[in-house]
């Protein structure tokens, strides 16, 4: 076993001089004849290793073949015993490829020279035969396997051969229709598993030898149906088909044209695929929307907020999402703004298995692209409060109506996915590698400031809607366990607050007193908020304790306003050497921490009055409160 995998590696490296020095190998091409397939099989079967080998030595002749002046008969005679056998034999689809494809190499070089073009000719077409002739014959049991071989043979035969009666075609195109037609009716459709995988992967095949037979309204609808179908493996098989079709690189302009257009036509059913749960489907897709990005097929921002989604998945799915995204960055930087980025973090959760870890390492390798930007930085961090300050799109918000029923479960289920969105966005931001104090208290104070107005307006109209529950509960003798519309809209609000001020408070702690560029950027253990939505309900439908939670963390805000340190010495009181009140400060310190909260108090009533213009223009939802109202709170906020 040791020596196979030597001589594996062997052969991997010769695989690669090949591609890039044929030359080099011509002379002794012969001495690998031994190896293609004097190997035994266990049980019938080559092992992974085996067949590894196998293959490699194939790709090898494939390479040099076609600088191979006047072939030897000897080589000649022994690819002509081996190659068949490969394809009867092959175990995988990799080595059944590179066998056919080997084959048809050998062919074309070997028919180039007059006097064996006839029988090269005849060579190719018996095989080709032998394959169809199989899928007609109903007592032949591996049809799906003679129907892939026979596709690969339609692919790799574009070429002509010079006969006595001129310029002959190893493969007619007609007879690629035929094969074209027979795989859409009786395998792309067929009710097994096995015959669908045959079906597509002969279409792929197809598509490369005519690009033309992807445009036919069969073909397009075959593939819309499998990238819509609920299954992963079928849709799985119409990916790896456009794999084959886009992989072949060309220098033809139509057909470079064709291949432009249907990949746009596709790319919404593409990316959908990488959110399948199988690994294998999202890596496929993945792999695949890499191809047409490297091909100028797809414009970068269109798949750029999913790249970065994947970073949620497992290393397989990211390194591809990543690797495309360090390819446009070194392009096209601009394309992933702080907008996309956001985005991107957004589409993430889609990934996102609850009780796992988040990716919080692999979306900040993602950021770090981007890096050292600090208007990119700074970008994000108003974009992310933004997207938090704002509720779901306006019809999620809208879609329950206010009844005596309560809220509608599809609104309510909105708002509490929307905040579980929020939560998983906050988690990736709080690791975030801010470049330097300034970065840092930018966040900080946003999100605080912005926090502390939402969540100040909106504990006026819980409370308000507790009193008026209460009045109610007076009225009839029995509690009202009804949530309307608009009080759990309120609750969604302060929700988004309570979020917001998690993350001041989280940041504050993590970056208090960092000053030296060497502190940055600061390690911290992820942000995990809580989704204040998701507490038991109660009686009132949890309204009481979303009102104490938002309650709890707007006081929180305030005591963070001012340090200890700095408390003491606006009050006048003296300290030790680090800053720490001693116990004759105690009685100034308490009138400083007074003194402070006045001061937090008249800071956030000019911050509410400078806000009341943006109030006027935002959602009602939000900022329905006229400037009587929002003094109210604050002094409500502070009095509690």
């Amino acid at each position: 076993a040791e020596a196979n995998t030597n001589l594996l590696s062997l052969f991997r490296t010769l695989a690669l001089l090949a591609r890039v020095r044929p030359e080099l190998i011509v002379k002794d091409v012969e001495l690998l004849c031994k190896f293609l397939s004097n190997q035994e099989q266990a049980g019938g079967v080559w092992s992974k290793e085996q067949s590894e080998m196998i293959g490699t030595v194939a790709t090898i002749y494939d390479c040099v073949l076609p600088h191979v002046q006047d072939p030897p008969e000897l080589l000649i005679k022994y690819l002509m015993q081996d190659l068949p056998m490969l394809i009867q034999y092959a175990p995988t689809l990799p080595l059944l490829t590179i066998s056919v494809k080997c084959l048809c190499t050998m062919v074309k070089s070997v028919g180039s020279s007059g006097r064996c073009a006839e029988k090269m000719y005849k060579v190719v077409q018996y095989f080709f035969a032998q394959q169809t002739n199989r899928l007609k014959d109903p007592q032949f049991k591996a049809k799906p396997k003679a129907l892939m071989v026979a596709g690969l043979f339609c692919r790799f035969s574009d070429f002509k051969l010079n006969l006595e009666s001129g310029k002959v075609s190893a493969i007619e195109d007609a007879k690629v229709r035929e094969v074209f037609e027979k795989c859409i009716k009786e395998y792309v459709s067929h009710e097994s598993l096995a015959f669908k995988r045959a079906g597509f992967a002969c279409l792929g095949s197809l598509f490369v030898r005519i690009p033309r037979l992807i445009q036919l309204k069969e073909a397009q609808r075959v593939l819309s149906e499998a990238l819509e179908n609920s299954s992963e493996d079928i849709r799985s098989l119409a990916v790896t088909a456009l794999t084959d079709f886009v992989g072949e690189d060309t220098s033809d302009t139509n057909a470079t044209s064709l291949r432009n257009s249907i990949m746009q036509k596709f790319l919404d059913n593409i990316l959908n695929c990488v959110y399948c749960e199988k690994d294998e489907t999202a890596a496929a897709a993945l792999k695949l929307v890499s191809t047409i990005h490297d091909r100028g097929q797809v414009h970068p921002q269109l798949c750029i907020p999913d790249m970065i989604g994947v970073q949620q998945r497992t290393i397989t799915c990211s390194g591809v999402g990543f690797q495309v995204l360090k390819l446009i960055n070194e392009k096209y930087p601009d394309y992933n703004s702080a907008q996309v980025f956001v985005a991107g973090v957004i589409k993430g959760f889609e990934h996102w298995q609850p009780g796992s870890p988040i990716g919080t390492e692999r979306f900040v390798r993602a950021f770090e692209l981007r890096l050292p930007n600090k208007k990119y930085v700074k970008d994000t961090i108003k974009t992310v409060v933004d997207k938090i300050k704002k509720g779901p799109e306006k019809a999620d918000s809208k879609t329950g109506k206010s009844s005596a029923a309560g809220v509608s479960s599809n609104s309510k289920q909105a708002m509490i996915g929307d905040v579980d969105r929020k939560c998983f966005l906050i988690s990736v931001i709080s690791q975030l590698p801010f470049p330097d104090q300034d970065c840092a208290q930018e966040m900080i104070s946003q999100a605080g400031a912005m926090g502390i107005h939402l969540g100040a307006n909106t504990k006026i109209n819980l409370k308000i809607a507790m009193e008026e529950r209460e009045a109610h509960e007076a009225l009839t003798g029995s509690p009202s366990t009804v949530v309307d519309i608009k009080v759990f809209e309120y609750m969604y609000q302060a929700a988004r607050a309570c979020i917001l001020l998690d993350l001041k408070r989280f940041l504050q702690r993590a970056y208090n007193n960092k000053k030296d560029k060497s502190d940055f950027p600061v390690e911290v253990l992820p942000l995990k908020c809580e989704n204040i939505l998701n507490c038991p309900s109660g009686e009132d439908g949890g309204l009481q304790q979303v009102y104490k939670k938002l309650k709890v963390a707007l006081q929180s805000a305030a005591e963070d306003k001012v340090s200890p340190g700095e408390s003491a010495k606006k009050g006048g009181a003296t300290g030790d050497k680090k800053g720490r009140p001693t116990r004759k400060a105690g009685a100034a310190a308490a009138a400083a921490a007074k003194a402070a909260a006045a001061a937090a108090e008249a800071a956030l009533e000019a911050q509410d009055e400078k806000s009341t213009s943006e109030s006027d223009n935002s959602d009602g939802d939000e900022d329905e409160m006229d400037d009587g109202n929002e003094h109210h709170a604050l002094h409500e906020w502070m009095g509690d």
